[in-house]
């Protein structure tokens, strides 16, 4: 929500916004003594309660400080929760699944353009969780097993979306400089091949954002164009509310806010590279 941000980066950054002002975490002796790491990804249930894939293994916030989650990987790049079921993906290829406080590790091969997205684990509860491992194939968690998915998405699938409606949304690379989005809800739809990746898509009603080489564009159901109110430059990562506004952060600190007309820029106390947040 608009008065319970994290966001996090390079040099152990770690910040929170209450609305008003902005606080750095409070890390316990142990999380401390995991410094200096870097913020991959962030997963916030509640208010008291939210993960972090650090380059330094998981942690979770649980109201007071930020603590290591224990017999998690050593690095992480993705995150993602639901109850008391805790999934950490590593860019070497291992899915953490962790249940009752045991961890169990599957490890498959990622996709080859993994790494330009953070977005490789997402889902909407516990039954429904779709990960990124082989390329072009992602597969889709029931609760019980993994399955692949053909989603109809072409080249190397780099980040995957599930909407608030159940649709799945994929951005590929498919050769230098371009690549394919797609939409599935059972059925295969392309919304975009000539999609120029570089960074994520968010799903948003029946469109959806995306962060391409040449900024942000926007898919309203029907054609791709550019938002009207141009974002700030050096965005790298971004999410939506439950609200359905839109934050991303980036570069020398960087947070901005978009609510479907105009882009704010949040100033940050921080100068860091911002490569997560969580909203």
């Amino acid at each position: 929500s608009s008065d319970d941000v994290w966001v996090g980066g390079t040099g152990s950054t770690l910040l929170h916004w209450d609305g008003t002002s902005w606080v750095a975490a409070m890390l316990d002796t142990d999380a401390a003594a995991l410094r200096p790491f870097t913020l991959e990804d962030l997963h916030a249930l509640a208010v008291d309660e939210a993960f972090a894939a650090t380059t330094r293994g998981v942690l979770r916030y649980d109201g007071a400080a930020w603590r290591p989650v224990p017999g998690g990987p050593r690095a992480a790049v993705d995150v993602l929760a639901f109850g008391d079921e805790l999934w950490a993906l590593t860019r070497g290829g291992e899915r953490h699944h962790r249940v009752n406080g045991i961890w169990d590790v599957s490890t498959q091969p990622l996709a080859a353009s993994y790494g330009l997205s953070r977005r490789g684990l997402h889902g909407s509860g516990a039954t429904n969780i779709w990960s990124l491992t082989h390329a072009a194939r992602p597969e889709r968690w029931d609760g019980m097993t993994w399955t692949d998915m053909v989603v109809g998405a072409f080249g190397d699938v780099y980040s995957v979306r599930v909407a608030n409606d159940g649709a799945v949304w994929t951005a590929s690379r498919w050769g230098p400089g371009t690549g394919f989005v797609v939409r599935y809800d059972g059925v295969a739809r392309i919304v975009s091949n000539e999609f120029h990746p570089l960074g994520d898509v968010v799903p948003l009603g029946g469109g959806a954002l995306g962060l391409t080489v040449y900024g942000f564009q926007l898919y309203d159901g029907t054609r791709w164009a550019a938002p009207v109110d141009a974002p700030p430059r050096g965005l790298t990562s971004m999410t939506t509310d439950p609200a359905g506004t839109v934050w991303a952060v980036g570069s020398a600190g960087l947070l901005a806010r978009w609510n479907g007309g105009a882009w704010t820029e949040i100033p940050v106390a921080t100068a860091a590279r911002l490569t997560a947040v969580a909203a």
